[in-house]
Protein backbone atom coordinates (compact mmCIF):
# COMPACT_ATOMS: atom_id res chain seq x y z
CA UNK A 1 0.00 0.00 0.00
CA UNK A 2 1.36 3.09 -1.13
CA UNK A 3 2.52 5.63 1.46
CA UNK A 4 0.69 8.78 0.46
CA UNK A 5 -2.16 9.78 2.75
CA UNK A 6 -5.65 10.83 1.01
CA UNK A 7 -6.20 14.46 3.00
CA UNK A 8 -3.34 13.70 5.03
CA UNK A 9 -5.68 11.75 7.27
CA UNK A 10 -6.84 8.88 5.48
CA UNK A 11 -5.06 5.45 3.85
CA UNK A 12 -7.21 5.72 0.58
CA UNK A 13 -10.15 7.30 -1.45
CA UNK A 14 -12.70 4.07 0.40
CA UNK A 15 -11.52 4.33 3.93
CA UNK A 16 -12.46 8.57 3.09
CA UNK A 17 -15.79 7.17 1.73
CA UNK A 18 -16.85 4.89 4.39
CA UNK A 19 -16.11 7.23 7.24
CA UNK A 20 -18.22 10.03 5.34
CA UNK A 21 -21.08 7.89 5.08
CA UNK A 22 -20.99 6.62 8.53
CA UNK A 23 -21.39 10.62 9.79
CA UNK A 24 -24.13 10.89 7.20
CA UNK A 25 -26.17 8.08 8.51
CA UNK A 26 -25.65 9.01 11.89
CA UNK A 27 -27.12 12.45 10.94
CA UNK A 28 -30.21 11.00 9.18
CA UNK A 29 -31.18 8.87 11.98
CA UNK A 30 -30.81 11.57 14.78
CA UNK A 31 -32.91 13.59 12.45
CA UNK A 32 -35.86 10.85 11.60
CA UNK A 33 -35.60 10.86 15.67
CA UNK A 34 -36.52 14.70 16.03
CA UNK A 35 -40.13 14.94 17.13
CA UNK A 36 -41.24 17.36 14.67
CA UNK A 37 -44.81 17.33 15.20
CA UNK A 38 -43.79 18.76 19.04
CA UNK A 39 -42.00 21.22 17.71
CA UNK A 40 -43.88 24.21 19.07
CA UNK A 41 -44.50 22.63 22.55
CA UNK A 42 -40.64 22.05 22.36
CA UNK A 43 -39.90 25.98 21.96
CA UNK A 44 -41.73 26.64 25.11
CA UNK A 45 -39.35 24.99 27.33
CA UNK A 46 -36.35 27.68 28.24
CA UNK A 47 -32.88 25.14 27.69
CA UNK A 48 -34.42 24.02 24.42
CA UNK A 49 -35.29 27.17 23.25
CA UNK A 50 -31.77 28.39 23.62
CA UNK A 51 -30.29 25.37 21.85
CA UNK A 52 -32.61 26.10 18.90
CA UNK A 53 -31.93 29.79 18.60
CA UNK A 54 -28.15 29.01 18.43
CA UNK A 55 -28.48 26.91 16.17
CA UNK A 56 -30.64 28.39 13.70
CA UNK A 57 -28.13 31.27 14.16
CA UNK A 58 -25.61 28.49 13.17
CA UNK A 59 -27.85 27.82 10.09
CA UNK A 60 -28.13 31.32 9.26
CA UNK A 61 -24.59 31.93 8.93
CA UNK A 62 -23.81 28.96 6.84
CA UNK A 63 -26.17 30.41 4.99
CA UNK A 64 -24.61 33.55 4.27
CA UNK A 65 -21.18 32.03 3.86
CA UNK A 66 -23.14 29.67 0.75
CA UNK A 67 -24.92 33.16 -0.92
CA UNK A 68 -21.54 34.40 -1.60
CA UNK A 69 -21.41 31.61 -4.06
CA UNK A 70 -24.42 32.63 -5.89
CA UNK A 71 -23.81 34.45 -8.93
CA UNK A 72 -27.01 36.91 -8.33
CA UNK A 73 -26.57 40.84 -7.51
CA UNK A 74 -30.01 40.56 -6.52
CA UNK A 75 -30.13 38.21 -3.59
CA UNK A 76 -32.13 41.05 -1.41
CA UNK A 77 -35.04 41.40 -3.53
CA UNK A 78 -35.42 37.55 -3.74
CA UNK A 79 -38.34 36.27 -1.97
CA UNK A 80 -37.47 33.28 0.62
CA UNK A 81 -38.68 30.43 -1.98
CA UNK A 82 -36.56 31.68 -4.67
CA UNK A 83 -33.13 31.93 -1.99
CA UNK A 84 -33.99 28.50 -0.99
CA UNK A 85 -33.54 27.34 -4.76
CA UNK A 86 -30.82 29.10 -5.05
CA UNK A 87 -29.40 27.49 -2.07
CA UNK A 88 -30.44 24.30 -3.35
CA UNK A 89 -28.85 24.87 -7.06
CA UNK A 90 -25.48 25.45 -5.71
CA UNK A 91 -25.40 22.60 -3.17
CA UNK A 92 -26.26 20.41 -6.24
CA UNK A 93 -22.78 22.20 -7.75
CA UNK A 94 -20.90 21.45 -4.50
CA UNK A 95 -22.04 17.83 -4.79
CA UNK A 96 -21.74 17.24 -8.24
CA UNK A 97 -17.72 18.86 -7.71
CA UNK A 98 -17.87 16.49 -5.08
CA UNK A 99 -18.31 13.43 -6.85
CA UNK A 100 -16.70 14.30 -9.52
CA UNK A 101 -13.33 14.59 -7.69
CA UNK A 102 -14.01 11.70 -5.42
CA UNK A 103 -14.17 9.57 -8.66
CA UNK A 104 -10.99 11.75 -10.18
CA UNK A 105 -8.99 10.80 -7.03
CA UNK A 106 -10.49 6.63 -7.93
CA UNK A 107 -9.05 6.91 -11.36
CA UNK A 108 -12.50 6.58 -12.76
CA UNK A 109 -13.06 9.39 -15.30
CA UNK A 110 -16.71 10.11 -16.21
CA UNK A 111 -18.28 11.17 -19.47
CA UNK A 112 -18.82 14.62 -20.49
CA UNK A 113 -22.35 14.97 -19.55
CA UNK A 114 -22.09 13.77 -16.05
CA UNK A 115 -18.97 15.90 -14.90
CA UNK A 116 -21.17 18.86 -16.98
CA UNK A 117 -21.84 21.52 -13.76
CA UNK A 118 -26.30 22.28 -13.47
CA UNK A 119 -26.36 25.16 -15.69
CA UNK A 120 -28.31 28.56 -14.45
CA UNK A 121 -31.34 28.24 -16.49
CA UNK A 122 -33.91 30.90 -17.79
CA UNK A 123 -36.86 29.16 -16.64
CA UNK A 124 -38.62 28.02 -19.68
CA UNK A 125 -41.99 28.29 -18.06
CA UNK A 126 -41.88 32.04 -18.30
CA UNK A 127 -41.86 32.00 -21.92
CA UNK A 128 -45.00 29.75 -21.93
CA UNK A 129 -48.15 31.59 -23.52
CA UNK A 130 -50.37 30.81 -20.94
CA UNK A 131 -48.84 31.17 -17.71
CA UNK A 132 -49.15 27.96 -15.11
CA UNK A 133 -51.61 28.71 -12.48
CA UNK A 134 -50.76 27.40 -9.27
CA UNK A 135 -53.60 28.47 -7.35
CA UNK A 136 -56.17 26.41 -6.27
CA UNK A 137 -59.09 28.94 -6.55
CA UNK A 138 -60.02 27.66 -9.54
CA UNK A 139 -60.27 23.84 -10.71
CA UNK A 140 -58.31 22.26 -13.76
CA UNK A 141 -60.13 23.55 -17.00
CA UNK A 142 -58.58 21.65 -20.18
CA UNK A 143 -57.07 23.91 -23.00
CA UNK A 144 -59.00 22.36 -25.35
CA UNK A 145 -60.72 24.22 -28.07
CA UNK A 146 -61.24 21.89 -30.76
CA UNK A 147 -62.22 18.54 -30.50
CA UNK A 148 -61.00 16.10 -33.32
CA UNK A 149 -62.96 12.45 -33.92
CA UNK A 150 -65.64 13.61 -31.36
CA UNK A 151 -68.96 11.44 -31.07
CA UNK A 152 -70.03 14.24 -28.70
CA UNK A 153 -69.38 18.10 -29.44
CA UNK A 154 -67.33 20.26 -26.97
CA UNK A 155 -69.00 22.86 -24.75
CA UNK A 156 -69.68 25.85 -26.92
CA UNK A 157 -68.00 28.12 -24.11
CA UNK A 158 -64.56 26.19 -24.53
CA UNK A 159 -64.12 27.14 -28.24
CA UNK A 160 -63.51 30.40 -26.96
CA UNK A 161 -62.62 30.48 -23.62
CA UNK A 162 -59.94 33.13 -22.28
CA UNK A 163 -57.84 30.99 -19.99
CA UNK A 164 -55.51 33.58 -18.68
CA UNK A 165 -58.86 35.45 -16.87
CA UNK A 166 -61.31 33.05 -16.08
CA UNK A 167 -64.29 34.07 -13.96
CA UNK A 168 -64.51 31.53 -10.62
CA UNK A 169 -68.52 32.25 -11.47
CA UNK A 170 -68.41 30.75 -14.45
CA UNK A 171 -68.13 27.46 -13.20
CA UNK A 172 -71.43 27.62 -11.60
CA UNK A 173 -73.43 28.70 -14.99
CA UNK A 174 -71.60 25.77 -16.89
CA UNK A 175 -69.97 23.17 -15.01
CA UNK A 176 -69.94 21.24 -18.02
CA UNK A 177 -66.22 22.41 -18.45
CA UNK A 178 -65.15 20.67 -15.86
CA UNK A 179 -65.96 17.30 -17.44
CA UNK A 180 -63.73 14.88 -19.46
CA UNK A 181 -64.03 16.10 -22.85
CA UNK A 182 -63.08 12.72 -24.65
CA UNK A 183 -64.81 10.82 -21.78
CA UNK A 184 -67.97 9.32 -24.18
CA UNK A 185 -64.83 8.68 -26.93
CA UNK A 186 -63.07 6.53 -24.29
CA UNK A 187 -65.94 5.02 -23.06
CA UNK A 188 -67.33 3.90 -26.46
CA UNK A 189 -63.95 2.46 -27.80
CA UNK A 190 -63.40 -1.10 -28.28
CA UNK A 191 -60.40 -2.96 -29.87
CA UNK A 192 -61.14 -4.41 -33.09
CA UNK A 193 -60.23 -8.19 -33.71
CA UNK A 194 -57.33 -7.56 -35.39
CA UNK A 195 -55.76 -6.27 -31.93
CA UNK A 196 -57.02 -9.00 -30.13
CA UNK A 197 -55.11 -11.91 -32.57
CA UNK A 198 -51.60 -12.90 -32.51
CA UNK A 199 -48.71 -10.97 -34.53
CA UNK A 200 -45.71 -11.88 -35.79
CA UNK A 201 -42.90 -9.25 -33.42
CA UNK A 202 -41.62 -6.64 -35.77
CA UNK A 203 -37.80 -5.84 -34.12
CA UNK A 204 -36.74 -2.85 -35.04
CA UNK A 205 -33.72 -1.39 -36.78
CA UNK A 206 -31.04 -0.61 -34.09
CA UNK A 207 -31.18 3.46 -33.22
CA UNK A 208 -28.76 4.07 -35.83
CA UNK A 209 -29.76 2.90 -38.57
CA UNK A 210 -33.60 4.47 -38.04
CA UNK A 211 -35.18 7.87 -39.16
CA UNK A 212 -34.96 10.55 -36.55
CA UNK A 213 -36.24 14.13 -36.09
CA UNK A 214 -35.56 16.26 -33.13
CA UNK A 215 -39.09 18.56 -34.01
CA UNK A 216 -38.61 21.93 -32.31
CA UNK A 217 -40.27 24.07 -34.64
CA UNK A 218 -43.76 24.26 -36.69
CA UNK A 219 -42.49 22.84 -39.93
CA UNK A 220 -41.08 19.52 -38.81
CA UNK A 221 -44.28 19.34 -36.30
CA UNK A 222 -46.27 19.40 -39.44
CA UNK A 223 -43.50 16.67 -40.84
CA UNK A 224 -44.00 14.92 -38.10
CA UNK A 225 -47.69 15.05 -38.58
CA UNK A 226 -47.71 13.87 -42.31
CA UNK A 227 -45.80 10.62 -40.81
CA UNK A 228 -47.95 9.56 -38.08
CA UNK A 229 -51.44 10.11 -39.12
CA UNK A 230 -50.79 7.76 -41.62
CA UNK A 231 -49.71 4.86 -38.52
CA UNK A 232 -51.69 2.20 -36.97
CA UNK A 233 -49.50 2.47 -34.30
CA UNK A 234 -46.89 4.75 -31.91
CA UNK A 235 -45.25 4.45 -29.10
CA UNK A 236 -45.44 7.29 -27.00
CA UNK A 237 -43.89 8.62 -23.94
CA UNK A 238 -42.88 11.93 -21.81
CA UNK A 239 -40.00 13.55 -19.69
CA UNK A 240 -41.13 15.34 -17.15
CA UNK A 241 -39.59 18.30 -14.87
CA UNK A 242 -40.73 18.49 -11.44
CA UNK A 243 -37.72 19.20 -9.14
CA UNK A 244 -38.60 21.81 -7.07
CA UNK A 245 -41.60 22.74 -9.23
CA UNK A 246 -45.31 22.70 -7.73
CA UNK A 247 -47.00 20.80 -10.56
CA UNK A 248 -44.04 20.58 -13.09
CA UNK A 249 -43.94 20.73 -16.79
CA UNK A 250 -43.74 18.11 -19.63
CA UNK A 251 -40.29 18.86 -21.67
CA UNK A 252 -40.08 16.91 -23.79
CA UNK A 253 -41.86 13.99 -25.84
CA UNK A 254 -41.05 10.96 -27.45
CA UNK A 255 -43.07 9.21 -30.12
CA UNK A 256 -41.82 6.54 -32.50
CA UNK A 257 -43.53 4.58 -35.16
CA UNK A 258 -42.26 1.17 -36.12
CA UNK A 259 -39.96 3.39 -38.79
CA UNK A 260 -39.14 6.10 -37.18
CA UNK A 261 -38.47 8.05 -34.26
CA UNK A 262 -39.45 12.17 -33.00
CA UNK A 263 -38.51 13.93 -30.23
CA UNK A 264 -40.67 17.07 -29.43
CA UNK A 265 -39.18 20.16 -27.86
CA UNK A 266 -42.57 20.45 -25.68
CA UNK A 267 -40.69 23.92 -24.17
CA UNK A 268 -40.52 25.44 -27.30
CA UNK A 269 -44.06 24.17 -29.24
CA UNK A 270 -46.11 23.54 -25.90
CA UNK A 271 -48.69 25.77 -27.17
CA UNK A 272 -48.58 24.39 -30.93
CA UNK A 273 -49.62 20.53 -29.68
CA UNK A 274 -53.31 20.42 -29.51
CA UNK A 275 -52.33 19.10 -32.84
CA UNK A 276 -51.62 15.54 -32.02
CA UNK A 277 -55.11 15.08 -30.58
CA UNK A 278 -55.92 14.53 -34.08
CA UNK A 279 -53.79 11.36 -33.88
CA UNK A 280 -54.27 10.79 -30.04
CA UNK A 281 -57.81 10.82 -30.20
CA UNK A 282 -58.37 8.61 -32.99
CA UNK A 283 -59.45 5.12 -32.30
CA UNK A 284 -58.29 3.57 -35.41
CA UNK A 285 -54.43 4.80 -33.93
CA UNK A 286 -53.40 2.82 -31.50
CA UNK A 287 -51.29 4.48 -28.99
CA UNK A 288 -48.95 2.29 -26.81
CA UNK A 289 -47.75 4.06 -23.02
CA UNK A 290 -45.67 2.73 -20.24
CA UNK A 291 -47.18 3.50 -17.20
CA UNK A 292 -49.03 5.90 -18.21
CA UNK A 293 -51.06 7.28 -15.36
CA UNK A 294 -48.82 10.66 -15.34
CA UNK A 295 -48.79 10.50 -18.58
CA UNK A 296 -52.53 11.15 -19.32
CA UNK A 297 -52.49 13.61 -16.42
CA UNK A 298 -49.59 15.89 -17.90
CA UNK A 299 -50.47 15.57 -21.50
CA UNK A 300 -54.07 16.79 -20.47
CA UNK A 301 -52.65 19.75 -18.18
CA UNK A 302 -49.85 20.91 -20.07
CA UNK A 303 -51.63 20.52 -23.77
CA UNK A 304 -54.84 19.52 -23.72
CA UNK A 305 -54.41 16.34 -25.05
CA UNK A 306 -56.82 13.24 -24.54
CA UNK A 307 -55.64 9.48 -25.42
CA UNK A 308 -58.47 7.07 -27.25
CA UNK A 309 -57.53 3.54 -28.09
CA UNK A 310 -54.33 2.67 -25.61
CA UNK A 311 -52.21 0.10 -24.68
CA UNK A 312 -50.24 0.17 -21.14
CA UNK A 313 -47.34 -2.25 -21.26
CA UNK A 314 -46.77 -1.62 -17.30
CA UNK A 315 -50.59 -3.40 -17.28
CA UNK A 316 -49.67 -6.17 -19.54
CA UNK A 317 -46.50 -6.82 -17.39
CA UNK A 318 -48.35 -6.46 -14.16
CA UNK A 319 -51.44 -9.41 -15.96
CA UNK A 320 -48.13 -11.34 -17.08
CA UNK A 321 -46.94 -11.58 -13.05
CA UNK A 322 -43.73 -10.60 -14.35
CA UNK A 323 -41.01 -10.48 -11.97
CA UNK A 324 -40.54 -6.53 -12.47
CA UNK A 325 -42.56 -4.15 -14.18
CA UNK A 326 -40.30 -1.37 -15.02
CA UNK A 327 -39.43 -0.31 -18.50
CA UNK A 328 -36.06 -1.22 -18.10
CA UNK A 329 -36.76 -4.78 -17.65
CA UNK A 330 -39.07 -5.20 -20.49
CA UNK A 331 -35.94 -3.68 -22.37
CA UNK A 332 -33.72 -5.58 -20.92
CA UNK A 333 -35.66 -9.28 -21.39
CA UNK A 334 -37.12 -8.34 -24.71
CA UNK A 335 -34.87 -6.69 -26.20
CA UNK A 336 -31.36 -7.35 -24.15
CA UNK A 337 -30.95 -3.50 -23.97
CA UNK A 338 -29.78 -2.25 -20.79
CA UNK A 339 -31.71 0.77 -19.97
CA UNK A 340 -29.26 3.62 -19.15
CA UNK A 341 -30.29 5.10 -14.85
CA UNK A 342 -27.74 8.43 -15.78
CA UNK A 343 -30.22 10.08 -17.38
CA UNK A 344 -32.94 9.04 -14.92
CA UNK A 345 -32.73 11.96 -13.11
CA UNK A 346 -31.37 13.94 -15.61
CA UNK A 347 -32.94 17.86 -16.21
CA UNK A 348 -34.79 17.47 -19.24
CA UNK A 349 -35.24 21.30 -19.60
CA UNK A 350 -31.34 21.67 -20.71
CA UNK A 351 -30.94 23.18 -24.41
CA UNK A 352 -29.65 22.00 -26.89
CA UNK A 353 -30.31 18.65 -25.04
CA UNK A 354 -26.88 16.83 -25.58
CA UNK A 355 -26.87 13.70 -27.53
CA UNK A 356 -26.49 11.00 -24.84
CA UNK A 357 -30.16 11.88 -23.55
CA UNK A 358 -31.19 12.35 -26.86
CA UNK A 359 -30.39 8.30 -27.03
CA UNK A 360 -31.60 7.60 -23.87
CA UNK A 361 -35.04 9.45 -24.40
CA UNK A 362 -35.28 7.44 -27.66
CA UNK A 363 -34.89 4.13 -26.47
CA UNK A 364 -38.17 4.66 -24.23
CA UNK A 365 -40.28 4.37 -27.11
CA UNK A 366 -38.03 2.87 -30.21
CA UNK A 367 -38.72 -0.49 -28.74
CA UNK A 368 -41.68 -0.06 -27.09
CA UNK A 369 -44.21 -1.83 -30.22
CA UNK A 370 -41.92 -4.70 -30.10
CA UNK A 371 -42.46 -4.79 -26.69
CA UNK A 372 -46.30 -4.50 -26.91
CA UNK A 373 -46.16 -7.29 -29.65
CA UNK A 374 -44.51 -9.99 -27.40
CA UNK A 375 -46.65 -8.96 -24.07
CA UNK A 376 -49.28 -9.21 -26.35
CA UNK A 377 -48.51 -12.22 -28.00
CA UNK A 378 -47.91 -13.94 -24.50
CA UNK A 379 -51.09 -12.89 -22.91
CA UNK A 380 -53.02 -14.83 -26.27
CA UNK A 381 -50.53 -17.50 -24.95
CA UNK A 382 -51.15 -17.51 -21.08
CA UNK A 383 -55.47 -17.65 -21.62
CA UNK A 384 -54.88 -20.58 -24.62
CA UNK A 385 -55.20 -17.76 -27.45
CA UNK A 386 -58.65 -16.50 -25.62
CA UNK A 387 -58.15 -12.98 -25.79
CA UNK A 388 -60.06 -12.26 -21.94
CA UNK A 389 -56.50 -11.27 -20.57
CA UNK A 390 -55.70 -8.85 -23.66
CA UNK A 391 -59.27 -6.90 -23.11
CA UNK A 392 -58.70 -6.81 -19.60
CA UNK A 393 -55.38 -5.08 -20.54
CA UNK A 394 -57.52 -2.60 -22.73
CA UNK A 395 -59.82 -2.13 -20.19
CA UNK A 396 -57.36 -0.91 -17.85
CA UNK A 397 -56.14 0.98 -20.17
CA UNK A 398 -58.97 2.80 -21.26
CA UNK A 399 -59.94 3.42 -17.69
CA UNK A 400 -56.66 5.60 -17.13
CA UNK A 401 -57.31 7.27 -20.14
CA UNK A 402 -60.63 8.58 -18.57
CA UNK A 403 -58.94 9.73 -15.49
CA UNK A 404 -59.79 13.85 -15.43
CA UNK A 405 -56.65 16.08 -13.66
CA UNK A 406 -57.86 17.66 -10.79
CA UNK A 407 -56.55 19.90 -8.04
Amino acid sequence: MSSTKFLDIFNNVDEYKQTICSKVIDVIRTSNRLAVENFDQILTIDSCQDKINKLSERILNRIYQIKSHIQSSNWNQLDLDEKIEQLVDINDTLFEQIASALDEADGIKKSPVSTTMRQILIKPQLKFKYKIDNSTIIPFISKIRIKPNALTPLPMIMTHMNFESIDPNLLEKHPEILDHPYFDEITAFEPDEILLKKIEPQYPKSIEETKYLFVDTVEKLKIMMDHIEMQLELAVDLEHHSYRSYQGFTCLMQISSRTEDFLIDTLTLRDELSILNNVFTNPKVLKVFHGADWDIEWLQKDFGIYIVNMFDTYRAAKELNLPTLSLAYLLKTYCNIDASKQFQLADWRIRPLPKEYCRYAREDTHYLLYIYDRLRNQLLDLNENNSQLLRLVYTKSKIICQKLLIY
